[in-house]
């Protein structure tokens, strides 16, 4: 395998403009003086929660929208037929696409004992003006086209690829979707822009595409790349949904690869301005944030969704999540997400997913609430994705899933003139274990 240490380097270095410098979450919102955001937001006090059924994981999550979840079905056949479309079982668990109303059903009717949301990946924005700043011309006049080299690009669409073989990627490309919508789902192209840029700094590599949707395909996708025989797996995507220790099921599937001799790029994450990191610190019955606040505000874009969850440590702790309209002083609450944890085999996260339907941008708050009425000084994550202006935020231990892999060539975004410094947004380390990441 001609040039392999070569190559590495110049794909890892290559990576680092793989995210674009998207807009900045420094903005401040209209109506910031409204919501005198120099002082702790007025919270309202906290509200009972109503326990719902004790294997319901899913979140707040729109009850219109399908998503995907984690079910562990029932034993009864009978009980499990007329609930969504499935994909494939994995030790008990099975793969389920319904909304939550229908997913809820299946818990009620005791066709389920579980149900537990499945977020989709999170793509990173891609930008190909580093070329320069890489000086990938040189490298491949000196001998480094990545003849010999198979590269595996696992991502969530690769929409019109066809139209750029021979030109802008090779002419012969190997491809399988394990996406429920096929290879180039929602027409999107974000797989499509990451194989350009590999194409233009490893012109003679060969290329195989896989995209994914689900945890269970994302596995099937890296099984197909491995089969295929490739040397190195590439992807621009993760997952903002903990644990952050190298421990998640995916960040397995990925050791797995690894430990086949694959070499497994991933970028770090474009969220560490949407982030907040720390040991949950109690004031009557919320986290307590800098500045004595109970509240962490932002703003969500017109006509953009917000997917936040929280991931913590502790499986004694029994944590809530919960979003509030901040438009006026009567601070309301949108909705909670208050799984009930009953013990260390439950999964220690909530998730919100939002949209902000209006044609202007929507200030919002968070808090994190505790339930359980023993005390914990638990480790807990936020990424608030799609969150603009936060308040509080901690860039530390911004790294995704499954870029927390120790393994894993984990690359950092700087910018596209630059290559000294990170940008502001770029996940960055440590891992929530202490290990040093990007690489």
């Amino acid at each position: 395998m001609p040039y392999v240490s070569g190559f590495i380097a110049a794909m890892a270095t290559a990576l680092l403009l793989m995210a674009a410098p998207v807009e900045a979450a420094q903005e401040t919102p209209a109506d910031r003086d409204a919501v005198r955001w120099d002082r702790p937001a007025p919270v309202p006090p906290r509200q009972p929660r109503v326990v719902g059924h004790p294997g319901d994981f899913l979140g707040a999550v729109p009850e219109d929208r399908v998503i995907a979840a984690e079910v562990v079905l029932a034993s009864d056949e009978g009980q499990r037929s007329g609930f969504g479309s499935r994909s494939k079982d994995r030790d008990g668990v099975e793969i389920v696409y319904a909304t939550p109303t229908d997913l809820r059903a299946m818990l009620t009717s005791g066709a389920a004992t579980s149900i537990r949301y499945v977020p989709p990946p999170h793509a990173f924005a891609i930008e190909s003006e580093g070329l320069a700043l890489l000086n990938s011309d040189a490298w491949v006049d000196t001998g480094y086209t990545g003849e010999g080299i198979t590269i595996g690009i696992l991502d969530t669409g690769f929409y019109g690829f066809r139209n750029f073989q021979g030109d802008e990627l090779p002419p012969e490309i190997r491809h399988k979707s394990f996406h429920k919508d096929g290879l180039e789902a929602d027409d999107n192209s974000h797989g499509v822009a990451v194989a350009e840029i590999i194409h233009d700094i490893a012109p003679d590599a060969d290329l195989v595409l896989a995209n994914f949707f689900d945890t269970d395909q994302f596995q099937d996708a890296v099984d197909y790349l491995v089969g295929e025989g490739v040397d190195i797996i590439s992807m621009s995507a993760g997952w903002s949904r903990g644990p952050f220790d190298g421990s998640s099921f995916q960040a397995q599937v990925v050791q797995d690869a690894i430990d086949s001799g694959v070499i497994w790029i991933n970028a770090a994450g474009n969220g560490a301005t949407q982030h907040y990191g720390a040991s949950y610190t109690d004031f009557q019955g919320r986290h307590l944030f800098p500045a004595g606040d109970q509240m962490n505000r932002f703003t969500v874009k017109a006509g953009s969704d917000l997917d936040i969850s929280l991931t913590w440590t502790d499986p004694t702790a029994d944590l809530d999540l919960c979003i509030y309209d901040l438009r006026t002083g009567d601070v309301q609450e949108i909705t909670c997400s208050a799984n009930q944890q009953n013990g260390p085999s439950d999964p220690l996260e909530e998730q919100i997913v939002w949209s902000n339907v209006l044609t202007t941008d929507f200030p919002i708050g968070y808090t994190i609430e505790k339930r359980s009425v023993a005390q914990t000084r638990t480790r807990v994550d936020v990424f608030a994705m799609g969150a603009f202006n936060l308040a509080h935020t901690v860039a530390a231990s911004s790294i995704v899933v499954p870029a927390d892999v120790e393994q894993v060539i984990t690359v950092g975004a700087v910018p596209w003139d630059n290559a000294d410094e990170l940008v502001a947004f770029s996940g960055r380390g440590p891992t929530v274990d202490g290990r040093i990441k990007p690489d």
